[in-house]
């Protein structure tokens, strides 16, 4: 009997002995399991975590390349403006300086002038009436140049008649040149204005033939 109970102690510490080793075979099983799960999770977050910083630098590169594009672009535009804006200021310049000297040559020409006229006036005042002769004799004398005060005979006579009529002569001379002067004016303002009207006429007619040729096509 105490060998029957001796068996069935053993079998039973066996048995349990089994169950605890089985047991442990589980756990560890399971164990080793979760750690292969833990370093698979590891891996795969380190791994996608590689790949978001290569996607953010191919990003940030192709960021760098079309900005790169664009302040290249931005200073080809800049040499440009650079460019046009010093030929404008050269062309500017040039233009200044010649109405500069325009305006110096024409301040010159109109103190020539005024110095002129009044020499001529202080003639016209202390040359005798009698001297003077109407338009259309002092016309033709200048033009054909034969004034009887400019003879050469006359050159060498002396006394007071003879200066007056070569003041007479110069007074009339001084008057025909301004004559012509104020006709050229004239005659060249009758220019301009013809030839504006001449442009406007021309932008008339291709107007109409535009509107024409729109209307055929509409037909």
């Amino acid at each position: 009997a105490e060998l029957i109970v001796e068996k069935r102690s053993r079998k039973s510490v066996e048995t349990s002995l089994s169950d605890v080793v089985s047991e442990l075979d589980e756990v560890k099983a399971q164990l080793e399991e979760h750690l292969a799960n833990n370093r698979s999770g590891e891996v795969a977050d380190k791994e996608q975590t590689v790949q978001d910083l290569k996607d953010s630098l191919d990003n940030m590169r192709m960021t760098n390349d079309e900005l790169a594009k664009k302040n290249k672009l931005l200073q080809a535009n800049l040499d440009t403006s650079d460019k046009e804006n010093k030929f404008t200021i050269d062309n500017l310049t040039n233009k200044l300086l010649k109405a500069e000297e325009g305006l110096r040559s024409k301040e010159r020409e109109s103190r020539f002038e005024a110095a002129i006229a009044s020499e001529i006036a202080n003639l016209r005042a202390n040359t005798p009436a009698s001297f003077n002769g109407n338009q259309n004799q002092s016309h033709a004398l200048v033009l054909r140049g034969i004034d009887q005060n400019m003879r050469p005979s006359a050159l060498f006579d002396e006394g007071k008649d003879s200066i007056d009529r070569n003041s007479a002569y110069i007074i009339e001379m001084y008057d025909y040149v301004v004559e012509l002067k104020n006709s050229i004016t004239e005659e060249r303002q009758m220019y301009k204005e013809l030839l504006a009207e001449h442009e406007d006429l021309l932008a008339l007619l291709g107007q109409t033939g535009f509107e024409g040729m729109q209307f055929s096509a509409c037909e």
